[in-house]
């Protein structure tokens, strides 16, 4: 459950790491969600314009990872240290708009695929359509609807469209099936849309890396020392239950 102490600590650390370098930003996933266990991880996207250096971003992203863990710590969670939150460019959500989400389906058919597991578009969209901004709010709401209405049409042409189909939205997009969770609002609504339009969903096969994810290893040794060091001082965060 997303309550008022920790939205605002998280919108802090933005402030603090990224001094309005971003474009947005945003918190999601079952966090938001009412029933939320209060040890769950706390799920931050942060989107860069093209306009900030590789350096610095590089710089930033360091940085942000290790006061994701330490938020963790402060409000008792359990912090994800394999994705310890996103960040990316503007131009890595537009290439995953555009179609890097999904994979060409080789038998056809007017569903495409999903992008592979190892690939960030597919998550990164469905964690933009249902988060809840934390700064730059009408850049985050104009891709956050880019993102549902991507995720409705694609629903829409997989025949997803019932509220019992658990398994396309939990499978797929690592979602619950809208309406039940107040976080897929957005994707509800672009679906009611999306059944009385033709567009088709745009497929463009993953080709590259974005820059950031190629440091993934990176992060997630900082998230692991700094995980660590709390543990060392006897202030030892949550563990999970899961896997």
């Amino acid at each position: 459950m997303l309550t008022v102490k920790l939205l605002q600590d998280t919108a802090a650390i933005i402030e603090d790491v990224f001094a309005s370098a971003e474009l947005f930003s945003c918190i999601t996933g079952s966090v938001l969600d009412p029933d939320t266990r209060s040890g769950s991880d706390i799920d931050i996207v942060v989107v860069l314009p093209a306009a900030v250096p590789v350096p610095r971003a590089l710089a930033l992203r360091a940085e942000f990872t290790r006061r994701y863990v330490a938020l963790h710590h402060t409000h008792q969670r359990t912090p994800d240290l394999t994705w310890p939150g996103e960040v990316l460019y503007l131009d890595d959500l537009h290439h995953a708009l555009n179609g890097a989400a999904f994979a060409r389906n080789p038998h056809g058919g007017d569903t495409p695929e999903l992008c592979p597991d190892d690939q960030p578009y597919r998550y990164w969209i469905s964690m933009i359509a249902t988060g809840h901004p934390l700064t730059g709010p009408a850049a985050f709401e104009q891709n956050a609807d880019a993102c549902a209405d991507l995720i409705a049409r694609h629903a829409t042409a997989a025949g997803a469209s019932q509220d019992d189909r658990h398994d396309y939205w939990q499978h797929t997009w690592h979602l619950p099936a809208p309406p039940v969770s107040p976080r897929t609002g957005r994707i509800t609504h672009h679906m009611h849309r999306a059944t009385h339009r033709a567009s088709p969903v745009p497929v463009l096969s993953p080709s590259t890396v974005p820059i950031l994810e190629q440091h993934q290893d990176r992060w997630r040794g900082i998230a692991r020392e700094q995980a660590s060091g709390y543990i060392r001082s006897g202030a030892a965060i949550p563990r999970s239950s899961n896997p």
